[in-house]
């Protein structure tokens, strides 16, 4: 289980939870991408994997997030 916050352009928080990374991924690649995953320039924070909290630099990207979780954002 994945789950992490976002803030949206409205500095509103976000939460957004997925089973796997695989299932974020297909999220991702998808066709209706901007109701499943924050945008790729949104700051990620309060990661938790697997319920153990996961510490990112501050000001990551969410496309940054997806790369270090395994995520090839270039294929």
């Amino acid at each position: 289980m994945i789950t992490f916050k976002t803030t949206n352009e409205n500095d509103e928080i976000c939460i957004w939870q997925y089973d796997s990374a695989e299932e974020l991924e297909k999220e991702w690649r998808s066709d209706d991408i901007d109701m499943n995953v924050p945008a790729n320039d949104a700051h990620v924070f309060d990661v938790k994997i697997d319920g153990e909290k996961k510490n990112f630099p501050d000001g990551t990207w969410f496309e940054d997030f997806l790369t270090f979780i395994g995520i090839d954002i270039w294929e």
